[in-house]
C-alpha cells in the first residue's frame, strides 16, 4: 500500500476521477459513439480505495456521481424515463462505489494491519536474530578463549608432568644413589669388621706360630739326626719316622698361620701362572685319593701375572686339597681350568671387586656336597672349618689372603648337593696384554 500524507490521498482521489472522466471523454470521440455511463469510474474508485484508503474512495464516489448528474446524464433537471434510468444506474453506482471503498478500505486497513504486525514480527525477529547472533558471537568468543585456556592448560600439564617427571628421575637418582651408598657403607663396615677381625687374629697367629715353631724346631731338627742314625726297617725308626711327619706338617702349618702374623705385604713380580699352576697340581696328584677323578685345562703359555709364585702354589693346593675332602668319601670329579678372559663390568667380589679388564681365571670346581648358604659368610674366617676330625679352617682363609694380596677377585658358586665352583681372577700383566 502506498503511505501518503491525508490531503494528498484526497487529492489524489479527486484528480483520479478527473482523469478518468477525461479518459472516458477521449474514449468517446475516438469510438465515434458513446461509452457506458460508469465503465471508467468503477476501476478508478476501486483503485482510489485500494491505494489512498476509505475516505478517499469515497470522495472518488462523490466526485464522481456529481460529475455524471452534472455533465453526462442529460437534462438531469427533467426526470424523464431515461433520464430516472440514469438516476437509477447513478444511486447504484454511489451505492456500489461506497461498497467498494468500504470493502476495499476495510482490505486496505486489514492489510496495514497485517503488515504492521509484520514489521512488529519481523523488527521482534530482528531483534531476536541481533541477540541470538551476539549470543552466538559471544559463544565463539567463549569456545576461542574455552581453547586457548585449554592449549595453555594442556601446555601448563606438559609442562608440569615433564617437571614431575625430572623430579621424579632426580628423585629416584638419589635414592639410588643413597640405597649404593649405604650399601657400600654395609659393605665398607663389614670389611672393616672383617679387617678388624684378621688383624686380631693374624696377631695372635703370629704369636702363636713364633711359639710353635721354636717348639717343632728341636723336635724336628733332632728326630731327623737320631732317625738317620738309626737303621731301616727298626720300630723305633718307623716312631721316629711318625714324629717327623706330624712335625713336618706342624711345620707347614705354621708357615699358612704366619699369613696372618706379619703385617708386611708379600713381593710381587711378573708369575708365568700356566708353569706355576702345573706344579701345584702335580704336587696334589700325589695325596689325590684313587676315588676321584682330576680333569685339568691349564696350557703351559707365558701369560703373566703380578703375584708371589709360592702363594698361588699354596692358593692351588689349598683349593684342590678343599675340593678333595668335599667330595670325600663317595669320591668325584675335579676339573682345574685356566684361561685368559675379559670383563666388561664392574662385578661385586671377594677379596677385590672385579674391575673392567683382561684377566687369568683360575677355576676350580668338585661335584661334592657343596656349601650350606648359612655358613658361606664364615668359610673365609681363619679357623672356621666344618671338618672337626681333619680340618685346620686355614685353608680358604690362605686361599683369601692370597687373592687379595695379588690384587685379584674371586667368585663363589655353590649349590648344595651338586658342587662348587671357584673362579679366581688374576689381572694380566701388562707385558702380557696385546
Amino acid at each position: 500500500m502506498i503511505k501518503i500524507h491525508w490531503s494528498l490521498r484526497y487529492a489524489f482521489a479527486v484528480a483520479a476521477v478527473t482523469i478518468s472522466f477525461l479518459i472516458r471523454q477521449w474514449l468517446i470521440v475516438l469510438a465515434g459513439g458513446t461509452l457506458p455511463t460508469y465503465i471508467t469510474f468503477y476501476p478508478t474508485v476501486m483503485l482510489v480505495a485500494l491505494l489512498a484508503g476509505l475516505e478517499p474512495g469515497i470522495l472518488a464516489t462523490a466526485v464522481a456521481a456529481l460529475i455524471t448528474y452534472y455533465w453526462i446524464i442529460p437534462s438531469a433537471g427533467h426526470l424523464r424515463i431515461s433520464n430516472r434510468n440514469d438516476m437509477v444506474g447513478l444511486a447504484l453506482f454511489t451505492s456500489m462505489g461506497v461498497f467498494m471503498s468500504v470493502v476495499a478500505g476495510l482490505y486496505r486497513k486489514t492489510h496495514d494491519r497485517m503488515e504492521s504486525l509484520v514489521d512488529e514480527r519481523t523488527e521482534e525477529l530482528l531483534k531476536t536474530n541481533a541477540q541470538l547472533n551476539q549470543v552466538i558471537t559471544e559463544c565463539k568468543q567463549a569456545e576461542e578463549e574455552l581453547n586457548k585456556y585449554r592449549e595453555n592448560l594442556e601446555e601448563l600439564v606438559m609442562q608440569r608432568t615433564q617437571e614431575l617427571e625430572e623430579k621424579n628421575l632426580q628423585l629416584y637418582k638419589e635414592m639410588t644413589e643413597r640405597v649404593h651408598a649405604e650399601e657400600e657403607q654395609k659393605k665398607l663396615e663389614v670389611q672393616l669388621i672383617q679387617a678388624q677381625r684378621m688383624e686380631a687374629l693374624g696377631k695372635l697367629a703370629g704369636g702363636v706360630a713364633h711359639d710353635l715353631n721354636n717348639i717343632l724346631q728341636p723336635i724336628l731338627i733332632n728326630s731327623e739326626m737320631i732317625s738317620d742314625k738309626l737303621p731301616q726297617g727298626t720300630q723305633e725308626r718307623e716312631y721316629l719316622d711318625q714324629i717327623i711327619e706330624v712335625a713336618q706338617f706342624g711345620k707347614n702349618l705354621i708357615q699358612q698361620i704366619k699369613m696372618f702374623g706379619f703385617s708386611q705385604k708379600p713381593i710381587l713380580k711378573p708369575t708365568p701362572i700356566g708353569q706355576v699352576v702345573h706344579k701345584a697340581l702335580a704336587i696334589f696328584k700325589q695325596t689325590l685319593s684313587s676315588d676321584i677323578k682330576l680333569n685339568q685345562h691349564v696350557p703351559m703359555n707365558e701369560h703373566m701375572v703380578n703375584a708371589d709364585p709360592i702363594q698361588i702354589n699354596q692358593l692351588v693346593l689349598n683349593l684342590c686339597t678343599n675340593a678333595g675332602q668335599s667330595m670325600a668319601p663317595q669320591g668325584g670329579t675335579l676339573d682345574v681350568s685356566l684361561n685368559e678372559t675379559v670383563v666388561t663390568q664392574l662385578t661385586s667380589a671377594i677379596g677385590n671387586d672385579l674391575n673392567p679388564g683382561k684377566y687369568m681365571m683360575l677355576t676350580v670346581r668338585d661335584t661334592g656336597y657343596g656349601i650350606d648358604p648359612e655358613i658361606m659368610k664364615n668359610i673365609f674366617d681363619p679357623f672356621f672349618t666344618t671338618r672337626k676330625s681333619e680340618g685346620t679352617g686355614l685353608g680358604l682363609a690362605v686361599v683369601y689372603e692370597v687373592v687379595k694380596n695379588s690384587q685379584g677377585s674371586l667368585l663363589l658358586h655353590s649349590e648344595v648337593g651338586k658342587g662348587t665352583r671357584f673362579e679366581i681372577y688374576f689381572p694380566l700383566h701388562l707385558d702380557s696384554q696385546d
